[in-house]
């Protein structure tokens, strides 16, 4: 569901200047915001919904994306060269830990371990080139920390200007990034790699559809361009198997 709220209100830049942060509605929460067809990213904030999307319908630890509708005249006060519409915004999460603190904590449990393998097989699914040390948080709870996947701008072969031709490209896996190492050392059996992949093999066509054609209207993505993505989604479920097969022999030993 879409919200229209003009009660937003600009807190401060983000590092990197590529998102804001904001307080939105009468609650006065705390939301990133990533802006539609900024920055020549054309791709950002799709990629960002709709696998945020899919992550959350498989149960994995991302935060909750909400489409938030902007006026030109507010964009323009914030000197943001978009166009009137929807943006997208995620809850601010305070206080998390980045990788490298979190790695020189000597309390380093991690509560929600059981979806490490989800991260490291779903990733290999959407084509995530980026799952840097910055792309993961960790948020205290009770003696340890829960950690969060986040940053999806990055996913699917031509990351944030992906198109009908780069979808059809041979997919490069980046499966020797530091965070993949960490996380499955973390691993109790290598047949948990396995046990997900079979989990996103489960998730139909139809749910996969859906969640493709709920991108809002004015976000930069043709009938075409969804048409391509779900079948490069689809084909790459028939695929993950094989990768994650080729994935566990490489931290086998």
């Amino acid at each position: 569901m879409y919200e229209k709220d003009d009660s937003i209100k600009l807190i401060r830049s983000l590092p990197g200047d590529m998102a804001q942060l904001f307080q939105i509605g009468r609650d006065k929460h705390l939301y990133v915001m990533k802006f539609n067809n900024v920055y020549n990213r054309t791709k950002e904030v799709v990629n960002e919904y709709i696998v945020g999307k899919l992550a959350e319908k498989l149960g994995l630890p991302v935060l909750p994306v909400k489409p938030v509708y902007v006026t030109q005249s507010y964009l323009k006060q914030l000197k943001i060269p978009g166009t009137a519409g929807f943006q997208l915004s995620l809850p601010y999460i305070e206080n998390c830990l980045s990788f490298n603190e979190f790695i020189k904590q000597s309390q380093k449990e991690v509560v929600n371990k059981e979806d490490l393998s989800g991260m490291i097989v779903f990733d290999q699914w959407v084509n995530n080139t980026d799952r840097s040390r910055t792309n993961i948080l960790f948020q205290p709870q009770g003696s340890g920390y829960r950690f969060l996947m986040i940053d999806h701008g990055r996913c699917f072969p031509g990351g944030y200007l992906w198109t009908v031709d780069s979808l059809s490209e041979e997919v490069q896996y980046r499966i020797n990034m530091p965070v993949y190492k960490w996380a499955t050392s973390s691993l109790t059996h290598e047949n948990e790699l396995r046990l997900f992949a079979q989990k996103i093999l489960s998730l139909d066509k139809n749910s996969i559809s859906e969640i493709i054609m709920s991108v809002p209207k004015d976000w930069i993505i043709t009938a075409e361009e969804k048409k391509q993505l779900l079948h490069f989604l689809t084909k790459q479920q028939q695929a993950l198997p094989n990768v994650i097969e080729n994935y566990i022999q490489r931290y086998r030993h």
